[in-house]
């Protein structure tokens, strides 16, 4: 073996024998964290989570809220929640995006939506400006507590961009009660026409038959009905009667009297 090459296996091996950056040789006694993935999920599951859970699919949390201050902390994008309804009123947070709708113990998707029972409240989503999907959600203000006479909103967002996306969501909220009952209104009759003229008296009987009441005018009362002809003889029908109503038309003018006929 040559000088140089081994000159150059005695400094390769002078290295390998140098401690570590830190001393001691020993390197670092504390370990160090890592980062997580900001593509971490953050489980949460009404029926088996708690809010003491590190928020792993095998130990969800319960709530969204504490979802969000999970995926927070470790820098997640997303939140996937069990199909079922949740007694809160979320706040959604910008750049974390939640999908519900999904099967515990599988997490896969299930025939249920995921969704917020909330009362008086509303879900807020204010301020969004990064990417931030909501999936399979469903905001139930359908059923307020003491909302006395006001309507309910079921989301609410302001000052959000359209980075701010809802897929296959529901949004109910409750109609504001029925108005009170108006005042009466003020009683108006129009006029009625008069009555027709009473029929001519009968030639031989002892009356002619009444005349036929006024003709009914376009919003108005019918007059009343004309006289009935007058007794036998050349006598002139009685006045018909007045109409019925406070402002109903006169009664007709009594027919004309009969012609007696002597037998031959």
């Amino acid at each position: 073996m040559s000088g140089a090459l081994l000159r150059l296996v005695a400094v390769l091996s002078l290295l390998l024998l140098v401690p570590s950056c830190g001393g001691g040789g020993s390197g670092p006694t504390t370990p160090v964290t890592p980062r997580p993935s900001t593509d971490q999920v953050v489980f949460v599951s009404v029926s088996t989570g708690s809010d003491v859970n590190d928020g792993t699919q095998a130990h969800p949390v319960k709530t969204l809220a504490k979802a969000f201050q999970l995926a927070t902390t470790l820098g997640s994008r997303l939140v996937k929640m069990e199909g079922g309804t949740y007694p809160e009123a979320p706040t959604f947070v910008d750049g974390i995006s939640v999908d519900g709708g999904y099967a515990v113990p599988s997490w896969g998707l299930g025939p249920d939506l995921t969704s917020f029972a909330l009362g008086d409240a509303r879900a807020t989503a204010s301020n969004i400006t990064r990417l931030t999907v909501i999936t399979r959600l469903a905001f139930d203000a359908s059923t307020p507590v003491g909302a006395g006479s006001r309507n309910t909103i079921a989301l609410y967002s302001s000052g959000s961009s359209d980075s701010l996306t809802f897929q296959s969501c529901r949004f109910i909220a409750a109609a504001g009660p029925f108005g009170g009952a108006g005042s009466p209104g003020t009683p108006f009759e129009f006029p009625a026409g008069d009555g027709a003229m009473g029929g001519p008296g009968s030639c031989n009987g002892a009356s002619g038959g009444a005349g036929r009441g006024g003709d009914r005018l376009a919003t108005t009362r019918r007059g009343g009905d004309g006289g009935d002809g007058g007794q036998e003889g050349a006598n002139s029908g009685r006045p018909g009667v007045a109409g019925a109503g406070v402002l109903a038309g006169a009664g007709g003018v009594g027919g004309g009297g009969g012609i007696r006929v002597q037998p031959a």
